[in-house]
């Protein structure tokens, strides 16, 4: 029963989420009885002056309110009085199912049972649409304060429950695609057979608020929806398996021209595949993600780690020669350290690295310059598959170099609308700025060459130093 049920049943009006009717614990001839539901609990007020408890008894004569001396109510019958509700987890067995029309006032289009790994029942996210668009609604078995338990609108404890722990549980070893909604869910369950699909409730901004330690030690895939909010969210998916210890994750790039906010769960293009895309979803290299509350022990053993002032005199160089540098590229990408190629955007960085890329794996001079051969990988975060495909042949031709005689060796990676980020102790500024990880390729020795749009001042700086070396030629180890 609700407040809208019991102002109709007395022959009153209804408006919006309040109604007035005629009080039943007095002769009432002029509608003086207030109805109103606020947060899930109805509240009655006779303008006659009867008494709450007057009221309440007559309601209950009629069979409109519960009677507090047993737990026996109608399902998703609102309870004025009963203070503060906890869902119960699993759902007791027995449990009459939940009446979505009389929680919600409306009838629901769809809903979803969420479960866990034994089958056992833990609520139901109940899709509503009107008007102003579409709501996912969690109800749950709660019990109040005074001890009666009904179904509510109310939401998962955290951290929250996943759907489709039961087809994870039965299928250990497969693959595991995150998507976003439980329509999708489903949808990408019956599309990708040999995988498990699974979702999160309360979408984009709850994305922390689930469970993730169920993808512990699984390979998981993570299929975002095709707007900025579902990018972000599959980053947080990732963010969030990474910690849980999943053995690999990796993220689905889309190709262009979707409709904003498509999903599995919509019409599939001709020219998309779904497994195709899967199969080759960009891998991340996991870094070193720490829990929140290690961050400030963290950063107290990184400044333990810094050497006292006094040990940088310059006299420890006296009558010493400097160790030489080993190069990369001679005299250009030292080994070990971070180079930072700036200039404007159209300036040609993002050419000048690939071919880079393509000279190292193949053992070629790079700028006249002697390159240190070996496996090499170039990671570029705004320009997409097309474009490096297409320059890679541009480039090729160039240095008059097969496609061929770079497999194994030369890896081009477009990450155009995801996180590149391939090292990171942690995202506040304490503790170590990066940790350098070794990553698939089999080489820890990674010299990171970072390149983008230049600032005015340091285009000035840069300047100056362009100058300078074209004065004085070359720096060389001695001139750092």
């Amino acid at each position: 029963m609700t407040a809208q049920d019991i102002v109709r049943t007395l022959g009153g009006k209804w408006r919006g989420t309040s109604g007035t009717c005629r009080c039943p614990a007095h002769d009432d001839h002029t509608p003086s009885l207030d109805v109103t539901e606020r947060d899930g609990k109805i509240l009655v007020k006779c303008r006659a002056n009867c008494s709450q408890f007057a009221v309440l008894d007559a309601l209950r004569k009629r069979d409109l309110w519960p009677d507090p001396r047993t737990n026996a109510h109608k399902a998703g019958a609102p309870h004025a009085g009963s203070g503060d509700w906890a869902p119960i987890l699993p759902v007791p067995a027995g449990t009459p199912a939940p009446d979505f029309a009389a929680l919600l006032r409306t009838e629901p289009t769809e809903f979803w049972d969420y479960q866990d790994s034994r089958g056992n029942l833990l609520g139901y996210t109940v899709r509503v649409e009107n008007k102003r668009g579409k709501s996912i609604i969690p109800i749950t078995w709660c019990s109040g304060s005074n001890g009666v338990a009904a179904w509510r609108r109310k939401g998962f404890p955290e951290p929250r429950p996943l759907y489709g722990l039961p087809q994870l549980a039965e299928q250990p070893n497969a693959p595991v695609i995150v998507v976003e909604g439980e329509k999708v869910a489903v949808a990408t369950q019956n599309l990708l057979d040999g995988h498990v699909a699974v979702t999160w409730p309360g979408g984009t901004g709850a994305v922390r608020k689930a469970d993730w330690q169920r993808l512990k030690g699984r390979a998981v895939v993570i299929w975002p929806d095709a707007d900025e909010p579902g990018a972000q969210a599959a980053r947080e998916v990732a963010d969030q398996a990474i910690r849980a210890g999943a053995a690999s994750v990796r993220i689905v790039t889309l190709p262009a021209g979707l409709p904003n906010g498509w999903d599995l769960a919509d019409d599939i293009p001709d020219s998309l595949d779904p497994y195709d895309l899967v199969q080759h979803a960009s891998a991340l290299v996991p870094g070193d993600h720490e829990a929140p509350d290690q961050g400030k022990e963290a950063g107290k053993e990184f400044l333990g780690l810094l050497p006292a002032l006094a040990a940088g005199d310059v006299a420890r160089w006296q009558g010493r020669e400097p160790e030489p540098l080993v190069f990369t590229v001679d005299e250009l990408v030292p080994e070990g350290m971070v180079t930072l190629l700036v200039a404007e955007g159209g300036a040609g960085k993002s050419i000048l690295m690939q071919t880079a890329c393509a000279c190292i794996a193949g053992g070629l001079p790079f700028l006249r310059r002697e390159t240190a051969t070996g496996k090499c990988a170039g990671i570029f975060a705004e320009d997409p598959e097309a474009v490096l495909h297409h320059r890679q042949g541009r480039i090729n031709d160039t240095l008059d170099i097969e496609l061929e005689a770079l497999a194994g060796q030369c890896f081009i990676q477009s990450y155009s609308g995801h996180d590149a980020t391939l090292w990171c102790q942690r995202r506040s500024k304490k503790g170590p700025p990066w940790r350098c990880k070794e990553g698939p390729l089999g080489c820890s020795r990674l010299v990171p060459v970072v390149h983008g749009r230049a600032p005015r001042a340091t285009r000035r700086a840069l300047d100056r130093l362009t100058r300078r070396r074209a004065r004085e030629g070359p720096v060389g180890p001695r001139g750092q």
